[in-house]
């Protein structure tokens, strides 16, 4: 499990670094999409800590 998650954010990170690349061809547009997928990025990575704290708090 661990490895496709590392795997998935490998392609992820790779997928974001290729489309910075075409971001800045395309100008503020491409920027906004980048800011809006970090903040996605973010948000996802809040939720599954919230999760972890919510069941090891639920098991107890």
């Amino acid at each position: 499990m661990t490895i496709t998650l590392m795997d998935l954010v490998s392609k992820i990170a790779n997928i974001n670094l290729n489309s910075r690349e075409n971001f800045n061809n395309n100008g503020p547009i491409g920027n906004i999409i980048l800011i809006i997928f970090i903040l996605l990025c973010i948000i996802m990575v809040i939720l599954v800590c919230y999760l972890i704290v919510y069941f090891s708090n639920f098991k107890i």
